[in-house]
């Protein structure tokens, strides 16, 4: 019997050995799935900065060029920042379109304006026209700053 003993410790060694080793090669592979699911988020990441970048130079664009109504891309570019970049309306040149956007927010919008009278909505375009019209330089202004901030020109 008591040559038995170090088999016996030799075979229960063997299996810890085997489990250790399965159990290294499962945290290895979820590793390895970590790291994919990271790097494929990365990509999305910067796949959704990119084009969020490139929807704030078109609309700074098309205002350059009278291709969109100032509200509408003040909205718009406002709500972009706000994803890529919330602290940029604090920088005074920038604050415009934070300024379209909440004096805008109370209009309604796509479903909701079928909804409304169309003399209210007329009364309504009509301020917002004004409003428009009113800070139509500070708009442009901003949005040729824009075109060259360094968030904008940098995109990586």
């Amino acid at each position: 019997m008591p040559h038995s003993n170090p088999w016996i410790f030799i075979l229960a060694g063997s299996i810890v050995s085997v489990l250790l080793v399965v159990f290294i090669h499962r945290q290895i592979i979820n590793l390895k799935r970590i790291e994919t699911t990271k790097k494929n988020l990365q990509q999305r990441t910067e796949a959704t900065r990119a084009h969020v970048i490139s929807s704030i130079k078109l609309l700074a664009r098309c205002i350059l060029a009278d291709q969109v109504e100032f509200s509408e891309a003040c909205i718009r570019i406002k709500v972009l920042l706000d994803n890529l970049a919330p602290d940029i309306h604090r920088e005074p040149e920038y604050a415009i379109f934070n300024e379209i956007y909440e004096s805008t927010s109370h209009m309604p919008t796509h479903e909701a304006r079928k909804k409304v009278d169309r003399r209210f909505l007329f009364k309504l375009d009509k301020q917002r026209w004004e409003l428009e019209a009113r800070n139509e330089a500070d708009i442009r202004k901003a949005a040729k700053k824009l075109l060259s901030h360094p968030l904008l020109t940098n995109e990586g």
